[in-house]
């Protein structure tokens, strides 16, 4: 039964131990076969000597920071050329790499300085660009609003290099009313003529007044009208009306309405509405002129043709009247009479040894003075009518003025320059 029972084991197979060792002959002949394919096949560092070359300098570089190439534990401390016999004891695990401070702190200030001597080296816009961009700002936006603020500060130091001086015009409504600036000429030459003055009157431009320094000035109503004094604010005021224009020129434009006297206003208003034409009953409303002079004893000259006197000889300030004489040309050469008019009449003042002076009457100057026994308009009259209700008078008074010195080169230019300005007073249209 023994026999049997043994039999029977070996036919079953045989033992563990066997099977172990065919398994590990079997993996053996494995690679044995997989060794011989691969010698069989190319390789770099056989067919490339360069190859070849850098494969034994990278494992000799291996084997001197790590291990030499054979069967022991990668990182083997024992394999390592710096290895001696009795470092065991102060092992704790494998040998660390080795970092010194001063090797960073070189590091750190070679990258400091290098960063230093680029920031030195740029341009002052570029380096605030730089560090502003470095600091998460929008540098498209900083540059543009940096050029506008440079522009304006070109444009200020324009401003601020200009003359201290301007030119201001005062205008009224109506026009043509007596204009009286403290320090001032009350007589002006109009343009580039020198034969010829005319007063202050509104439209008036004075030149080359001082910016910095109030300018006061008064218009005059001359009995119609209520007087107005204006202070003009220096430059830089708050409520100044000069403007300095981008090329540095200071200027200035001022319009005033006059209010008229409270005798005045409501035949003033009446009178600036009337149109004879309108009535085909009515002629124009006529009045009476006197006209002084400082000195006295200047001819007169209305509407271009020379005044006379009662005893046919040329009529002299101060003088006083109602008609003047026909033109030459008129088939009628009887004395006409002197009537408002809206766009004005000429008036000319000659005198020896005094520069010839022009200006303009206009229908609003005149004054009204009720006449005796008019049926005067009730105050809360509607649509009230003053004709034929009032004497008009005007009365002026006018300064003249001694020719100034010539200038060299200005001999035989008399009577040249802006002819239009000669009437310029006299042509305004009275509204």
């Amino acid at each position: 039964m023994a026999d049997n029972k043994e039999t029977g084991e070996e036919e079953r197979g045989e033992s563990p131990a066997d099977l172990v060792d065919d398994a590990l002959a079997d993996l053996a002949e494995i690679a044995e076969e997989e060794e011989a394919d691969a010698a069989s096949r190319p390789t770099p560092s056989r067919d490339y000597p360069a190859v070849a070359a850098a494969e034994e300098d990278e494992a000799d570089a291996t084997a001197v920071y790590t291990f030499t190439a054979d069967e022991s534990p990668p990182g083997d401390p024992k394999k390592s050329v710096l290895y001696s016999p009795g470092m065991e004891e102060n092992w704790e695990g494998p040998l660390p790499r080795r970092s010194h401070p001063k090797v960073f702190l070189i590091t750190a200030v070679a990258v400091l300085v290098v960063v230093g001597v680029f920031f030195a080296v740029l341009p002052g816009d570029m380096r605030t660009d730089a560090m502003r961009l470095m600091t998460g700002h929008d540098i498209i936006e900083e540059r543009e609003m940096r050029a506008a603020a440079q522009r304006e500060a070109e444009r200020q130091a324009i401003l601020d290099a200009a003359p201290r001086y301007g030119t201001i015009e005062i205008v009224t409504i109506p026009n043509n009313l007596l204009v009286l600036a403290e320090g001032q000429d009350q007589l002006i030459f109009p343009g580039t003529r020198r034969d010829m003055v005319v007063p202050t009157r509104s439209r008036v431009v004075y030149q080359d007044v001082s910016v910095t320094e109030p300018f006061i000035f008064t218009i005059q109503g001359e009995g119609v009208f209520q007087d107005r004094r204006v202070e003009i604010h220096p430059h830089g005021h708050p409520d100044t009306e000069w403007v300095q224009r981008f090329s540095g020129e200071y200027t200035a434009t001022v319009t005033y309405t006059m209010d008229a006297l409270p005798d005045q206003a409501r035949e003033v208003a009446w009178r600036r509405g009337f149109r004879p034409a309108d009535w085909p009953d009515r002629d124009f409303l006529k009045g009476t002129i006197t006209v002084n002079t400082e000195p006295e004893g200047a001819a007169i000259a209305y509407n271009g043709i020379l005044l006379l006197d009662e005893n046919g000889n040329p009529a002299t300030t101060p003088f006083t009247f109602s008609q003047h004489p026909a033109p030459p040309n008129a088939e009628d050469q009887s004395p006409r009479d002197v009537y408002l008019s809206r766009e004005g009449m000429r008036i000319e003042l000659l005198l020896d040894g005094y520069v010839r002076t022009a200006f303009g009457v206009h229908a609003h100057q005149y004054r009204c003075t009720p006449k005796e026994g008019a049926d005067w308009p009730a105050d809360d009259a509607e649509d009230p009518d003053f004709y034929d209700l009032c004497d008009y008078t005007y009365e002026v008074t006018v300064p003249l003025m001694e020719p100034p010195p010539e200038e060299e080169g200005e001999e035989g230019e008399e009577g040249e320059g802006d002819d239009g300005a000669e009437d310029a007073s006299a042509d305004e249209d009275g509204e």
